[in-house]
């Protein structure tokens, strides 16, 4: 990487990097920030065109994908850019070519493998006008191929999660149908759903395999709707092998796509399909959803992945490192492990942070300087907080449940808390704005909005409220 400098028309110091190294490794970060599905939909064909008086270029491959990347990516990128470059970044987006287009790879080599469709955009923003996924190819499950059981590794919070997982591929729709997986974020539960979509398909090509979200499933069936298909939308997962939805619990939100699939769910089952969810929480835990959609949740495998203790740590870190080429001593790989006690997905960003030290600096980092790079890293995220805890935190500081927090009622005792979980889930937690009003149950992010307002008002105004604020325990 280049390291020389320039001074800039203002006087500040400005490094000549190689943007192309620099969106490479910025990438890397932001995929550990939003779903498979928007990375793939927003961030592909996209370049850090260059870096000029403190103001870095994003280019993008079309007016609405640089509205959308700014409308709802421009804090990521910059904290992500500003971290990396170690100095204050405005970031701009601009409709142009990316480097990808004129030759060059920044970063996508890792990226282009995933088979997810740039038709899945946000939900309603999508148009069905496009040929069906199902009809494009026959064998297109929208997998990803890196996630394989041969790379997943095992120990004893995980273990029958992974052994009910590997027999569900061997003899799909005969053991454990429905196979609910259920676990933290970023333990493993989409790696191994996703695994076993791809031993079936490595034994068996001509499988139908579909890995979708339930935000996906709401999408298409309200466009069906729109479009007046909606037997061609039942057919298309009616006729599958093999049906993976991932964040099941955001289906309880939905009366009707609930209703859907509830149908879906009974067609497959009754054809000896195999039907697999995805979850943040066990189906008793999941509100508003229907008694009998729960006890079909409930009437197979329903199996949890906890959180890895430091033996598995060290040898998922190790395995990481390895996949990712990052080149660092066994005694630092022990510290991170050690050090990171949260999830796996948190393990691979305090690899790439350091990794990316590594490549600036050009030196070897010793322990006190990863414990310096992740205590700033901690410091970013807030703390390692689950939206679900912090809501019941509220709840426990304010005297409510969260039923009521959830629910309609807006008399002052219930309004208060419910806008200072908003507050929290956003300035804590950083959530988006659409997220947060999935959590709490509200129609759309606009009620947010005016939820933090309200509550940084009040906190200014009110000491007592701020101090009361002040006494969740994130």
């Amino acid at each position: 990487m280049e390291h020389d400098f320039g001074t800039s028309q203002t006087g500040s110091i400005t490094p000549r990097v190689n943007t192309a190294e620099i969106w490479k490794i910025a990438l890397e970060q932001v995929q550990l920030h939003i779903s498979p599905q928007n990375f793939s939909a927003w961030f592909k064909n996209t370049s850090l065109s260059g870096i000029d008086n403190g103001i870095a270029t994003i280019s993008c491959p079309s007016s609405f994908a640089r509205e959308w990347l700014d409308s709802n990516h421009h804090k990521l990128i910059t904290s992500i850019l500003q971290k990396i470059l170690q100095q204050d970044i405005e970031v701009l987006f601009a409709v142009g070519p990316s480097q990808q287009d004129s030759g060059a790879s920044p970063g996508t080599d890792r990226y282009e493998t995933m088979a997810i469709s740039p038709d899945e955009a946000p939900i309603f923003n999508i148009e069905f006008t496009h040929q069906s996924q199902f009809e494009e190819s026959q064998n297109r499950a929208f997998l990803n191929p890196i996630y394989l059981f041969e790379n997943f590794v095992v120990g004893s919070s995980n273990r029958l999660a992974h052994a009910a997982a590997e027999a569900i591929a061997e003899t799909p729709g005969r053991l454990y149908n429905p196979f609910f997986l259920h676990g933290g974020v970023g333990l493993g539960k989409t790696h191994l759903s996703q695994a076993i979509g791809n031993r079936v398909l490595n034994n068996d090509p001509n499988k139908k395999i579909l890995y979708c979200s339930s935000e996906t499933f709401l999408n298409e069936m309200v466009e069906s709707i729109r479009n007046g298909k909606t037997t061609e939308f039942r057919q298309n997962y009616r006729k599958l092998d093999i049906l993976v939805i991932d964040d099941i619990q955001f289906i309880s939100e939905w009366q009707r796509a609930q209703e859907e699939l509830f149908h879906t769910f009974n067609i497959l089952y009754q054809a000896g399909k195999q039907i697999i969810f995805v979850s943040d929480r066990p189906p008793k835990q999941i509100e508003n959803l229907m008694d009998r959609l729960r006890s079909r949740f409930e009437g197979g495998m329903v199996a949890d992945i906890s959180t890895p203790d430091v033996e598995l740590r060290t040898a998922i870190v190790r395995q990481k490192a390895q996949e990712k080429g990052i080149l660092l001593p066994d005694d630092i790989l022990d510290f991170v492990a050690r050090s990171v006690d949260d999830n796996i997905r948190e393990l691979e960003g305090a690899l790439i942070k350091i990794d990316t030290h590594v490549r600036i600096s050009g030196e070897v980092p010793e322990e006190a300087d990863v414990a310096r790079i992740l205590e700033v890293d901690a410091a970013s995220k807030r703390r390692k907080t689950s939206p679900r805890d912090l809501i019941q935190e509220v709840c426990a500081t304010f005297g409510v449940s969260i039923r009521d927090i959830r629910g309609k009622r807006r008399t002052a005792d219930f309004v208060v808390p419910r806008q200072v979980c908003m507050y929290l889930l956003r300035k804590e937690l950083e959530l988006p704005l659409e997220q947060i009003a999935r959590e709490l149950n509200r129609s759309d992010h606009t009620t947010v909005l005016h939820a933090i307002e309200r509550v940084e008002a009040k906190m200014e105004e009110d000491a007592d409220f701020k101090d009361r604020v002040g006494e969740v325990k994130v």
